[in-house]
């Protein structure tokens, strides 16, 4: 199930954490428009190392990310 909240109606955090204990998920809104969304944490899908894979799919890092930089990057550079 959905709510959907208005955050100019919200005084606290608990309000939000009480919505989340009956529904599965809220959705904040501001002037009618959504802003956020809201859902259970499920701890048992969590690994213990707390990564989470995928959790941005379209992010990725090249295989030379930790090979220095060449030297031309740092011509005419300052620090």
């Amino acid at each position: 199930m959905t709510t959907t909240v208005d955050i100019s109606t919200l005084h606290m955090v608990r309000d939000l954490l009480s919505l989340l204990e009956t529904d599965t998920e809220v959705i904040l809104t501001e002037m009618d428009m959504p802003i956020a969304k809201l859902v259970v944490l499920n701890y048992a899908q969590i690994p213990k190392d707390g990564r989470v894979p995928d959790m941005h799919p379209d992010i990725w890092v090249s295989n030379d990310f930790d090979d220095p930089m060449p030297e031309e990057y740092w011509k005419n550079r300052t620090l």
